[in-house]
């Protein structure tokens, strides 16, 4: 084993256990492999999350037209109100 000097930076020591190493780059796999797993959780969750953005786009194209739908049955229920007050009135003015 070389001696250890301030120059030198990292230096393995006799005093510093195999088990110690292994435990620490044991702990920096299980590091690692947590920040991967999140990485690709945040990845599904983006897609989730652009799909569902999508999908409230479509609905509200929907929404929308179902609208637009309703204002023209509406306009048709006074169209024909009138035409019923118009022949009741017609009707009513023949001898």
């Amino acid at each position: 084993m070389q001696r250890c000097s301030e120059e030198s930076g990292w230096c393995f020591d006799r005093r510093v256990n195999i088990s110690t190493v292994v435990s620490a780059l044991t702990s920096l796999a299980i590091a690692v492999g947590m920040i991967v797993s999140l990485e690709a959780r945040l990845e599904a969750l983006e897609s989730r999350t652009a799909l569902m953005r999508e999908e409230v786009r479509e609905a509200r194209k929907t929404v929308l037209q179902v609208e637009r739908i309703d204002e023209r049955i509406i306009a048709m229920h006074r169209m024909l109100e009138e035409i019923k007050v118009e022949l009741r009135q017609r009707r009513e003015a023949r001898p």
